[in-house]
């Protein structure tokens, strides 16, 4: 028994590092994509027997574990570092285009995850494509594997993660969960979907290791000196929200499916969960509001163009970016760009629903913004860390208005705070002028919210 623990206690942290080097070897795009195929690199390398037999007794172990057929073989496809490394830059390249990239900069920067001048396709391409050791095609159904004559642990980890990734979308149809519309309108739930679907990968790849390094002798010392032999690393100029974004798809998701397997001690909520997804990146953040199947609250919000197209600080010409929800997720990054991680937490988690609309004209941008929360007692929390987050992110105090508004005015980051009974309500804008007309427009306009 002592032998055991003991094992086990050497595994954990062996897994630990396996989940930190898959991070960085398999980031996820969290973008709005669209789903136009590319065409694969060529030409492809014969896989050799010895090698086709390594890779079929790794499948057949997920399979196992995962307690799912494959409904067909495997689309593999063997080609050289700089094939793949070419695939997997114009995969993303061809899916996520400039307008794409535009539009996330403008929320990127509104919400202060990055500054403006930032190139977010480079940004991504580099945080995706840091020496790929590997790459599943989910519109393809393709596992491309970089050139090898044998599979060694720490290849046999990777491609056990590809595997998991392919017989998931095979056999859920994971594609078909993320509808364009759906990345782009309400990315908060596709995000939600995304980690599903790489937790149950990243979860099932677990299991795989912590297997091989029990019943095979060697492979763990194999896999750490592999491991150590690598200089791979996230990307130094890649945006710090990108990363986030990362760590949320596989961290948070493995503890989501960890979670719902837990429940009975099997598969069964987690194959549940694709034909009754998440709804919202809260879900996965909490998994017992999953299983309540609490539905993130509908925000009625005016639309704000007669306010701009009437205002002095607006006038014509602004183009509406954004009418979507932000998200718990979001939410929780954006309050930990001035507060610490665990205050930043307890204040988002009481999120209940949330809607922005942002709008643009050049480079200026307006956005209302109302949330909703689970009780009284969490709007106060998020109200009172909020005035304490504002004071610190734009570096003045705020400003005290009749009807309970409140302003923080620096320069051309404006920000103006109100409550509308149990909501909050915010508003953004490049001149204080038009962040306090904002909020009274919005105070004006807005309907009280029916509970219930």
């Amino acid at each position: 028994m002592k032998q055991r623990l003991i094992l086990m206690a050497s595994t954990g942290v062996i897994i630990l590092i396996v989940s930190s080097v898959l991070l960085i070897q398999f980031g996820t795009a969290a973008h709005a994509q669209d789903s136009t195929p590319v065409p694969s690199p060529e030409p492809t390398i014969a896989i050799n027997p010895v090698m086709v037999s390594s890779l079929e007794r790794v499948e057949a172990r997920l399979r196992d574990i995962r307690q799912i057929d494959a409904d067909n073989a495997p689309n593999r496809r063997m080609v050289s570092r700089a094939a793949l490394q070419t695939v997997v830059d114009e995969d993303i390249l061809s899916k996520y285009n400039q307008e794409d990239a535009r539009r996330d900069t403008f929320f990127y920067v509104s919400f202060g995850f990055m500054e403006p001048e930032t190139d977010l396709r480079p940004a991504v391409v580099s945080l995706v494509n840091a020496d790929p050791a590997g790459f599943y095609n989910i519109q393809r159904g393709i596992i491309y594997l970089p050139q090898s004559e044998e599979l060694a642990p720490f290849a046999a980890v990777l491609y056990a993660r590809l595997y998991a990734k392919a017989l998931l979308d095979q056999h859920f149809d994971v594609l078909a969960m993320l509808p364009d519309d759906m990345r782009r309108n309400n990315p908060d739930q596709a995000l939600a979907i995304q980690a599903l679907f790489e937790g149950d990968a990243h979860l099932t790849t677990f299991e795989y290791t912590r297997q091989m390094i029990e019943e095979e002798e060697g492979f763990a010392d194999a896999l750490m000196q592999q491991i150590a032999n690598r200089t791979v690393s996230a990307p130094a100029t890649a945006p710090e929200v990108l990363a986030a974004e990362q760590q949320f798809l596989h961290e948070e998701g493995s503890r989501f499916v960890e979670t719902l397997f837990q429940e009975t001690g099997n598969w069964r909520l987690v194959n549940l969960a694709y034909e009754r997804p998440p709804l919202s990146t809260e879900h996965i953040l909490h998994p017992t509001l999953y299983l309540l199947y609490e539905a993130p609250h509908p925000i009625p919000m005016p639309p704000i163009a007669p306010f701009l197209a009437t205002h002095p600080d607006g006038g014509e010409g602004w183009q509406l970016l954004f009418d979507r929800s932000l998200g718990e997720f979001y939410l929780r990054e954006h309050l930990e760009l001035a507060l610490d991680g665990e205050t930043a937490s307890v204040a988002a988690a009481g999120w209940g629903g949330d809607r922005f609309q942002l709008y643009v004209k050049d480079t200026q941008t307006v956005m209302a913004w109302r949330l909703s929360w689970d009780s009284r007692t969490d709007q106060e929390e998020f109200e009172a860390q909020y005035f304490t987050f504002l004071n610190t992110w734009l570096g003045v105090g705020s400003s005290e208005f009749s009807g309970g508004i409140s302003c923080w005015v620096s320069g051309t980051a404006n920000v103006c705070k109100a409550r509308l009974d149990d909501d909050t309500l915010l508003s953004f804008g490049h001149t204080p002028e038009i962040a306090i007309g904002l909020i009274e427009y919005l105070l004006e306009t807005s309907t009280v919210r029916i509970i219930g």
